[in-house]
């Protein structure tokens, strides 16, 4: 896997290169590859409770910070991340959701 176990986060210098994820990395063939570093998963981490504070979906997240060249793969594990160790938050997002999209109807 491409994730410890402890702390929870995807560490990718733990991945061997035929398991990392498609589009990990640059997408210029050849090109030396970034490493993530735990100030850039801090900074995603952030950015994501910024986007779940607007009620922003899990797909509108993803877009948003691929905007800012997150990888689609890093926002996703953050999220999923997020979601599994606050369960009692995301509970009230959903609820808060389904309250948006009743309004705005």
């Amino acid at each position: 896997m491409c994730y410890q176990t402890s702390p929870g986060v995807w560490m990718p210098e733990h991945c061997g290169e035929a398991e990392r994820p498609e589009g990990y990395g640059n997408t210029v063939p050849g090109a030396p590859r970034k490493q993530i570093t735990l100030a850039d998963l801090h900074k995603v981490h952030v950015a994501v409770e910024h986007c779940l504070l607007r009620l922003l979906s899990r797909a509108q997240t993803i877009q948003a910070l691929q905007k800012q060249g997150v990888v689609a793969f890093i926002t996703a594990t953050v999220w999923d991340r997020l979601e599994e160790q606050n369960p009692v938050y995301f509970e009230q997002y959903k609820a808060a959701r389904v309250s948006l999209a009743w309004s705005e109807l």
